[in-house]
């Protein structure tokens, strides 16, 4: 009750309720109970087991391994993927632990031996300090040419990837190309992990991925064109994650160590990813299912995960600097309002996978995150919110994402994959709490 009542860090979560949310609390028991599941690093590879590498990638996180080469969307000519942290599996795991913690049996146990196992894994080997970064475009792009052969080729570095040089090197080529996106999602399983265990090498892993995220938020735009690795953090010019995980990053951040820098960072992404400043955003946009996207495109669930972002800095805003952040309510609201204009309710496929500017729209069932995004947007509503259909779309988001992940001919309460489980267990705890509160509860 501390953790998530007084303390409330954990994103309004509430203890672990198999009562009213039985499909879901299935699903996550399955990841740590179920023998037929792949985390057999509870076994094999955990803290204390002097195992440190895994046979393959599934293992906290997909494609999380800096030892390891990925099959998934490698072949041919691509470099190799071997490193990816997006899914971030120790925060997860700290995050049911927590929920677990006076639920009885062994489940605490397990979910902290493997939030343990994967941060100090990743802290250890997934974040990957590149020869090829620091350089001018021109070299860089020698650096990583495949036909240079190794030890040049890095591959994919979803958030993993960083520079050998000191970041208050002066130089404008710092952190160029030292991963293919400038963001990580895998790092606040680090920091949380540190302040459970005071452990150093976490903490020190975090600062510098946070410490990067921030260096290109302020050194961006890059003119002339830079190549990837830079701050985009409009969703409509780039993916909408950058600028999620971004603001959960230096959100973060600036809480952990109250250095203003941070916080002013933080700004730059809310302002530059303002859905007015997109064209899905502007008047008259509206999705047609029976398009196919074309030209820019972007991905509400990733929007959803923006406004995920947006909720947890007007919680943190609100705290540390004593009020709300305006800028970031009016762009949390403008992102309820267009996600659940767009929701088809009563359809099996409601949502769209990819919107496309052409209003194209690639058909899906499920944003896994839009529950929890309206839960938030509800708590800091300002009176514009059509209360209940935003509260309907949450319903259905959450019922076709989080109660029945697969489609209601799945089988409950038995394992899926690393990446679709943790996924899974990483939402819809700030909606549980929002539909418990006002009487939603399935």
């Amino acid at each position: 009750p501390y953790y998530l009542e007084q303390a409330a860090v954990f994103d309004h979560a509430i203890p672990r309720n198999s009562a009213a949310f039985p499909d879901f609390e299935s699903y996550v028991d399955a990841a740590i109970l179920y023998s037929a599941m792949n985390l057999f690093w509870l076994r094999d590879g955990g803290v204390g087991s002097d195992w440190l590498f895994a046979p393959r990638p599934e293992a906290w996180g997909w494609r999380n391994f800096g030892d390891t080469i990925a099959e998934d969307e490698t072949g041919g000519d691509s470099y190799p993927v071997f490193t990816n942290q997006q899914y971030d599996h120790p925060w997860v795991a700290v995050l049911q632990m927590i929920r677990a913690l006076d639920s009885g049996g062994n489940r605490p146990a397990l979910w902290w031996q493997l939030a343990e196992s994967g941060a100090r894994h990743q802290a250890d080997i997934d974040t990957v300090h590149s020869l090829c970064t620091g350089q001018s475009p021109q070299q860089m792009v020698a650096c990583m040419d495949a036909s240079q052969g190794p030890p040049y080729i890095t591959g994919w570095a979803m958030g993993g990837r960083l520079t050998n040089q000191y970041h208050a090197d002066p130089s404008p080529d710092l952190h160029r190309h030292a991963l293919i996106d400038y963001w990580s999602g895998g790092i606040r399983g680090l920091l949380y992990a540190y302040y459970f265990t005071g452990d150093g090498t976490l903490r020190d892993a975090w600062l510098e991925l946070a410490e990067n995220a921030r260096w290109r938020v302020d050194n961006s735009p890059c003119t002339p064109d830079c190549g990837p690795g830079y701050a985009i953090n409009n969703p409509g010019e780039g993916d909408a994650r950058a600028p999620a995980y971004a603001l959960q990053i230096l959100s973060d951040a600036y809480a952990a160590t109250g250095d203003a820098s941070y916080l002013a960072a933080a700004r730059d992404v809310v302002a530059d990813s303002h859905p007015d400043n997109t064209w899905f955003g502007q008047p008259g946009f509206n999705p047609d299912p029976q398009l196919s996207p074309s030209g820019r495109q972007t991905a509400p669930w990733g929007l959803a995960m923006l406004m995920l972002s947006l909720g947890r800095y007007l919680d943190m805003t609100g705290e540390w600097t004593g009020a709300p952040d305006t800028a970031a309510q009016d762009s949390l609201l403008r992102y309820a309002e267009l996600l659940t204009d767009w929701w088809r309710l009563g359809e099996a496929e409601p949502s769209c996978y990819y919107l496309g500017e052409n209003g194209g729209c690639a058909p899906t069932a499920q944003n896994y995150f839009l529950a929890d995004a309206l839960a938030w947007a509800l708590r800091y509503d300002d009176g514009r919110a059509d209360v209940a259909r935003w509260q309907a779309v949450a319903r259905d988001a959450w019922q076709k994402g989080e109660a029945e992940p697969w489609g209601p001919d799945y089988s409950k309460a038995t394992f899926m994959t690393a990446k679709t489980h943790f996924m899974h267990a990483n939402n819809g705890v700030a909606w549980m709490a929002y539909a418990l509160s006002h009487g939603l509860a399935p």
